[in-house]
């Protein structure tokens, strides 16, 4: 089993409770590590996140006790804190003397610990979504216990006001087109060909396959020069490239198919080269229907990202961003900013969610309202939420009937209809905390990337009220 973090204090050292954060510093890590420094201070805390952790991060395989939970979880979070790449974060662990500090290592005497840019990635890539949103829910509660102690101290209502609203957050993906798509299928194709045969030399008919790499190049970039220019001769001209890129694809296909045959090696894995021929097959054939037989594409058939084919084309009619290449993401927030829930909504609607989303909610916490726009609305939807102690702001879409109009104009209705607007920079704020765009790799990836940047932003919460809390203090004494 890990450590949980380094137990034994050095010579130099300062405890992580001692260490001394900045209070009126502007940028997003002071109260990030504010708010860490709170975990390691609370016990009941810290045990429940290190159980947590516990049970999906155990010592490596080579029997190496590896990074403490301490550790990934700090710099899992400091990553997304400050929409760091993994260069960028080497540098912050390796020469920020208050980040290390809360990492436990110490300043003087002894070898000086560095982390390595693929040991901070391993270790990251530990973390997993599940587990990160169950300790996301133990932030909010006692985010929750200290705004709650504020309030009672002013005579507010302890209930929630939710709003919820959905945005998108783009893969790392290139504009898609089908014959750029083929491109890709082809060169990964051909990549993957060349490390077989790296322990193949006795496999025969690809000395030249740099010429065919090459041929394929020329013939993609013919194809993306007439689709990108004009002239009265565009149409036949572009037939014309396409027509000599896809006759050579398919040449290229077969050859690929006879050389699959001819490596009988049981020790070549060929999950990741079938699946980049596959993609070669279909984008061969969804090229030839739509720009030699004109044929209009079914949405459900395209593949906008060979590389994260879990990339969804979304559109929600903003007037600077017509098009996102993503997934939707739903977040559920209260008066005090706090994200309480987030729902990565693969292949799913606005209005697929609701009825979901607002039962786990009611089910968890004491809600006085919730807040939707449009997009959430249905006339089931509507009738399913309907709670007698709980305000549901859905705004019905298209014509009103009288009862309608009445309801939606009613002050209270109005009122949360105008605070909803909040949510709009809840996003935002979620945003800078790198939630805009994933650069990480697959499905999962994306997922654990959308958790770690919602622990990031409660984080970042939570340490902005213990700081408050920690002037009003100092203002006190003096």
């Amino acid at each position: 089993m890990r450590q949980h973090y380094r137990r034994e204090p050095e010579l130099g050292d300062t405890p992580i409770e001692s260490l001394k954060i900045p209070t009126k510093s502007r940028d997003e890590l002071p109260p990030v590590l504010r708010a860490l420094q709170y975990i390691y201070c609370t016990p009941e805390l810290k045990d429940a996140i290190f159980s947590l952790l516990e049970k999906k991060i155990t010592m490596t395989d080579i029997g190496t006790p590896g990074m403490s939970l301490w550790e990934i979880l700090i710099i899992g979070v400091v990553r997304l804190t400050l929409d760091a790449n993994y260069d960028r974060l080497e540098h912050i662990v390796n020469y920020d003397e208050l980040v290390r500090g809360m990492l436990g290592i110490q300043k003087f005497g002894g070898e000086k610990k560095e982390y390595g840019v693929q040991t901070l990635r391993d270790n990251v890539y530990l973390l997993d979504e599940t587990i990160l949103k169950e300790i996301n829910e133990l932030l909010v509660e006692h985010g929750h216990a200290i705004k709650k102690k504020d309030n009672s101290e002013k005579g507010e209502t302890e209930s929630l006001a939710i709003k919820i609203d959905s945005y998108a957050v783009e893969s790392n993906v290139h504009f898609p087109t089908d014959y750029n798509l083929l491109w890709d299928s082809v060169r990964k194709s051909l990549a993957l060909t060349k490390q077989i045969l790296e322990g193949h030399r006795d496999i025969q008919g690809w000395r030249k396959i740099g010429h065919w790499e090459k041929t394929m190049r020329n013939l993609f970039e013919q194809v993306r020069r007439s689709s990108h220019r004009g002239g009265v001769k565009k149409k036949t001209k572009l037939k014309s490239a396409t027509r000599k890129y896809i006759h050579a694809a398919e040449d290229l296909y077969a050859k690929l198919m006879m050389f699959r045959g001819s490596v009988n090696d049981p020790m070549v894995s060929w999950k990741e080269w079938d699946y980049y021929v596959s993609m070669l097959a279909k984008h061969i054939d969804l090229t030839s229907r739509r720009i030699l037989r004109e044929e209009v594409i079914p949405h459900e058939e395209k593949v906008f990202s060979i590389f994260e084919p879990y990339t969804e084309w979304i559109s929600k009619g903003k007037a600077n961003r017509q098009v996102e290449l993503g997934v939707k993401v739903a977040i559920a927030t209260d008066q005090d900013g706090f994200i309480l829930r987030h729902v990565v909504m693969l292949k799913q609607q606005d209005v697929d969610i609701t009825v979901s989303l607002a039962k786990e909610l009611l089910a968890k916490y004491s809600i006085d309202s919730i807040s939707f726009d449009k997009g959430f609305w249905s006339k089931d939807n509507f009738e399913e939420l309907q709670q007698p102690d709980v305000h549901i702001v859905l705004p019905k879409k298209g014509k009103q009937t009288k009862v309608e109009y009445e309801r939606e104009h009613a002050p209270e209705f109005k009122k949360l209809r105008r605070r909803h607007s909040e949510v709009e920079s809840n996003i935002n704020a979620l945003e800078h905390h790198g939630v805009n765009r994933c650069p990480d790799r697959g499905l999962i990836g994306f997922r654990r990337y959308v958790a770690l940047g919602v622990l990031a932003y409660n984080l970042h919460k939570l340490g902005n009220l213990l700081l408050e809390r920690d002037r009003n203090q100092k203002r006190a004494a003096a």
